[in-house]
């Protein structure tokens, strides 16, 4: 993250880092939130996904989607549904992950 070609040690009031490989907002038109979240979203040695930051990995993760000051009920909103194994589904943004 810092151009130097070796991984250092994590001190997340350094910037750039070796904590963030990237960081990027929303747009400024839309929400994305992750229910039950720390606010960042950790890979493990195996490729684990995780937000976390407890020490047992969750089995799934939904992004929720909408449009800014809209709900989860609004037609344009969606839910991106990941499970271990990396797969993604879309489902509309009132309904549960399968």
């Amino acid at each position: 993250a810092n151009g130097n070609g070796s991984q250092d040690a994590c001190v997340a009031a350094n910037t750039p880092n070796e904590c963030d490989i990237q960081t990027t907002p929303a747009p400024i038109r839309m929400q994305i939130k992750l229910p039950s979240s720390t606010g960042s979203i950790t890979v493990d040695r195996w490729g684990m996904l995780s937000h976390t930051g407890g020490a047992a990995t969750p089995t799934s993760m939904a992004f929720e989607l909408m449009p800014k000051d809209k709900t989860l009920s609004d037609a344009s909103a969606a839910k991106l549904c990941t499970g271990t194994g990396g797969r993604i589904v879309r489902v509309k943004g009132n309904q549960a992950c399968p």
